[in-house]
């Protein structure tokens, strides 16, 4: 199988969002990850392509809803480049310390591109995130204001000029 594999998800939905690297029960502290959900043709297609599809638990139907799980690594020569934009199109490149903002917004769009690698030590396949576009919902104080916080730099305290 070709090493570095990509797919492209356009109008991605996400499962469970993990970019800060929350410690929990199926996740070690550090490590950033999310699920995104995939159609069934499309997981039948990665499964034979060698990819690891998973799958949610039955819903009432027994439908199982198939997803990749896909890691945010920072480690290695292949960082992923994740931009954030607002609801007019403004646009800023996350750095590290920054994604784990990702956890707490809304999103009205993403798109992921997503790299299959093979991890020689481990002698596993897996999947990492490339590139990624997350189109933030804005609320309406925001847009009236034009200040959205993640497209500024941050505010200066001035509380030691509060005359109270």
């Amino acid at each position: 199988m070709e090493n570095n594999q990509t797919i492209t998800i356009w109008d991605a939905k996400l499962y469970f969002k993990n970019f800060a690297g929350a410690e929990g029960r199926y996740n070690q502290k550090g490590d950033r990850n999310f699920g995104v959900f995939i159609d069934d043709e499309t997981a039948k297609q990665l499964e034979e392509d060698g990819w690891n599809v998973k799958y949610t638990k039955p819903n009432e139907d027994g439908y199982q809803r198939p997803y990749l799980k896909v890691k945010v690594s920072y480690k290695g020569y292949q960082k992923p480049r994740l931009y954030l934009e607002d609801e007019e199109g403004h646009k800023v490149i996350l750095k590290e310390e920054d994604v784990a903002d990702l956890d707490e917004y809304v999103f009205d769009k993403i798109d992921l591109k997503i790299r299959h690698a093979y991890l020689k030590n481990y002698d596993v396949w897996t999947q990492y995130l490339d590139k990624g576009y997350f189109v933030m919902v804005e609320d309406e104080i925001d847009k009236a204001h034009g200040n959205n916080p993640a497209m500024s730099g941050p505010i200066e305290d001035d509380l030691d000029d509060i005359p109270f």
